[in-house]
């Protein structure tokens, strides 16, 4: 499924996180994979407790962090579609 401003993005529940220092790891035990987060990827996970908009992520981390919101928003989506790809994340309806 294609992402945009308005998908509702949520964690996928069967994935094991925890946060070392300011990295994230996370496991999918269904694919047998380790994940490491940088402190900025970590942050979105973080976020994602609560499912949420792309267009909130964007907001709230253009908040945050010194970005505009059109490459924040290109970004967050890019990162979001790879953890799509993996089963990380999934589409909910809002």
């Amino acid at each position: 499924m294609v992402l945009g401003p308005d998908s509702c993005i949520s964690r996928n529940g069967d994935i094991l996180h925890s946060a070392i220092g300011d990295e994230t790891v996370m496991m999918s035990v269904a694919a047998g994979e380790f994940y490491d987060l940088d402190p900025v990827a970590g942050r979105i996970w973080q976020l994602l407790e609560v499912p949420g908009t792309v267009a909130q992520l964007r907001d709230r981390l253009c908040a945050e962090f010194e970005v505009d919101p059109a490459t924040c928003e290109a970004d967050v989506l890019l990162f979001l579609g790879e953890l799509q790809a993996l089963d990380l994340v999934r589409v909910v309806a809002s």
